[in-house]
């Protein structure tokens, strides 16, 4: 009989190793690098509201994300700046195309290191009043994909071409601004609610570029595929899109259920 029981606990202790406990399972999140102030409070609020859930989430430009994503890398959660990352997925079928939801809206912004500063507003954003423009790497960076549009639509992008710094994510512009290393730099407006050394000058017309519109999905290849859509519409919810409110970020009109 005592050898009956040490060999039942001997399988147990094998398959509890072989099947690990699913709340211990991390729901893996990557995100746009301008999101990440907002889901840091996020974060912490979705974890107290769901204990037995576990987020971890990885910042980059949406660009590099979706690069990531396509080369196998491990997520529950795609949150992209931009529509065409996530349409590139789609079509290779690494999303779940019926989870896709359109999240949030910002505005593209002109912003200028705090203090005095010789650009004072659209009228100033010319090659001889500029020495330094930063934006982000249109390649990657949806922000500095909708700048390229507004400069382009407004003809400034041959003359300030040769002026341009461009940043491999949103958060690395505002930090060329504050250090001085460029006059001026194309970010969102949630981005103005993380720094202090950058004020903005001027609201880009939506008009003069694609709208910016923040998508999630769930991915083809997530180990948590139901905990992930969960945690997706949760941040469609009121109490999250409050949260997203305060960091400068708009929701998106939608007649679907919140929840």
């Amino acid at each position: 009989m005592k050898r009956g029981w040490m060999i039942f606990l001997s399988v147990t202790l094998f398959l509890s190793g072989c099947f690990p406990n699913e709340k211990q399972q991390e729901i893996v999140v990557l995100a746009a690098s301008s999101l990440s102030g907002a889901l840091a409070e996020l974060e912490r609020v979705y974890e107290e509201e769901y204990p037995e859930q576990e987020l971890s989430i990885s910042y980059a430009a949406s660009g590099k994300l979706r690069q990531q994503i396509e080369r196998g890398a491990p997520a529950d959660l795609f949150l992209s700046a931009g529509d065409r990352e996530m349409d590139k997925l789609e079509e290779k079928g690494q999303i779940l195309a019926e989870t896709r939801t359109q999240l949030l809206t910002n505005q593209l912004m002109l912003i200028v290191p705090k203090g005095d500063s010789p650009i004072e507003g659209l009228a100033d954003l010319r090659p001889e009043a500029v020495n330094r423009l930063a934006m982000g790497d249109p390649q990657t960076v949806p922000a500095g994909r909708y700048a390229r549009e507004f400069l382009t639509e407004t003809r400034r992008w041959q003359g300030l071409k040769s002026k341009m710094v461009f940043a491999t994510h949103v958060r690395q512009v505002v930090a060329y601004v504050e250090s001085g290393n460029a006059d001026a730099g194309l970010v969102y407006r949630s981005d103005l609610k993380k720094s202090e050394g950058v004020k903005a000058v001027a609201i880009i017309p939506s008009h003069l570029h694609t709208p910016i519109v923040y998508t999630g999905a769930v991915t083809e290849g997530a180990n948590r595929s139901k905990q992930a859509e969960h945690f997706l519409r949760w941040l469609k919810g009121k109490q999250a899109i409050s949260i997203f409110q305060r960091y400068g970020f708009e929701e998106v009109a939608d007649t679907s259920d919140d929840r």
